[in-house]
């Protein structure tokens, strides 16, 4: 019995992973997902996050037999998500040959414009933390 449980969480997890790649890899969602980066410009505050998490869910779960209404749980699910597929490539290659990343072709000018929105933003978040306790040190 205990077998058996544990071979019916293996499928499950393996199902799970296939489709959150699946879904991942889907160019109208690539593009859906820069767009939303660059209306909502999340920087360093994981409230932007949020809310770049639930416009993706709606937009998945209705776009995609694949994503529950809950794909994204939270801002902190839907960052690694960027980081990993998107920002962590483009700085993997950054002074290298950028077609090699694992982006459709398509969609790289789209990505290009969100990872740079994204990084002014996470900037500016920056150097104002920096900033604030520059006035508390003096």
């Amino acid at each position: 019995m205990m077998f058996f449980g544990l071979t019916l969480a293996l499928i499950t997890g393996l199902l799970i992973n296939f489709a959150m790649k699946r879904v991942a890899t889907d160019s109208m969602m690539e593009l859906q997902f820069m767009k939303e980066i660059a209306a909502i410009k999340p920087g360093i505050d994981m409230k932007d996050c949020d809310v770049l998490a639930a416009r993706m869910n709606t937009y998945l779960s209705s776009n995609s037999v694949l994503a529950t209404p809950y794909y994204f749980y939270n801002g902190k699910s839907c960052y690694p998500f960027f980081r990993k597929n998107y920002l962590q490539p483009r700085l993997i290659v950054k002074y290298a040959s950028y077609q090699n990343a694992n982006i459709a072709s398509g969609s790289q000018p789209f990505v290009h414009k969100a990872i740079k929105i994204h990084e002014e933003r996470a900037n500016e978040d920056w150097e104002g933390i920096l900033n604030k306790s520059r006035r508390f040190e003096q």
